[in-house]
């Protein structure tokens, strides 16, 4: 749909989303419940190289901190978007795939915005 379309010509202009707005609504210079920004995020499945228990001290203390992935032969962090079993569960059990959302790749190649999606049983 054109929603679609949309995402695309934001992908290939290099732009962060597009702002959907009712046409109708008045102009507001606040937040407005009549216009919804849409960004653009991407996904991948990545092979999980370890599993980073969460530093003493910090939020996640005893816990998965981050899941250690290859993007590209380059290791990279993917710290958030787990629920709180997946902390326990994941240090314990290290999937072998997970699916990453993120929204773009940094100059040095690693994701940019990442978040865990699911782990990938099928691949």
């Amino acid at each position: 749909g054109f929603l679609n379309l949309y995402q695309e010509i934001t992908v290939d202009q290099k732009k962060e989303g597009v702002v959907l707005k009712n046409l109708k609504a008045k102009y507001e210079e606040v937040r407005s419940v009549f216009w919804c920004k849409v960004k653009t995020f991407f996904s991948a499945d990545l092979i999980v190289l370890k599993a980073i228990k969460g530093k003493a001290g910090k939020k996640y203390a005893g816990v998965l901190g981050a899941l250690l992935v290859d993007y590209k032969g380059i290791p990279t962090k993917i710290g958030s978007g787990y629920t709180p079993e997946e902390r326990v569960e994941f240090l314990i059990n290290v999937p072998h795939m997970i699916e990453v959302e993120y929204k773009s790749v940094t100059k040095d190649g690693k994701l940019f915005h990442n978040s865990f999606k699911r782990v990938r049983e099928d691949k």
